[in-house]
């Protein structure tokens, strides 16, 4: 019964040190996030989770992050690993939705936006809440 008992005891401690080591890793995350944007006129921004960058391929690290639609730019800033694409307006060749991207499917249209490089077009899909609000929202700035 001692035994049990402090096998559910040592559970319960790794529990709690777990959930608080993700709680402080998501807020550093987001505290970067919010450096990333940082000296950037930020119009609407929300998390979103991406479904990855073209020219980085299949094997890249996924993850949710920030998408934030600025005054001359859109910019997503993934959390963990921290990455930014910055994307300016005077670079975006398309907006548009989709339901796959780089052989990953979900279940219903994800933003999907692509711009100009120094190496050609690239493209970044994010699940976002509302990806029409997003379309409507560039259009509005003058993208896509």
């Amino acid at each position: 019964m001692i035994i049990v008992l402090v096998i559910v005891v040592l559970l319960a401690i790794v529990l709690v040190v777990g959930v608080l080591g993700l709680r402080r890793m998501v807020g550093g995350a987001q505290r970067r996030a919010v450096d990333s944007l940082a000296g950037h006129k930020v119009v609407t921004a929300e998390p979103a989770r991406s479904l990855g960058v073209s020219s980085r391929g299949k094997r890249q690290v996924r993850g949710t992050g920030t998408l934030a639609l600025c005054h001359d730019r859109v910019i997503f800033v993934q959390w963990v690993p921290h990455s930014v694409v910055d994307m300016p307006f005077t670079t975006i060749t398309s907006a548009d939705t989709t339901t796959s991207h780089l052989g990953k499917s979900v279940g219903s249209p994800v933003l999907r936006l692509s711009w100009m490089t120094p190496d050609g077009v690239d493209q970044l899909a994010v699940q976002v809440r509302d990806p029409q609000r997003w379309l409507t929202a560039l259009r509005s700035a003058g993208v896509g």
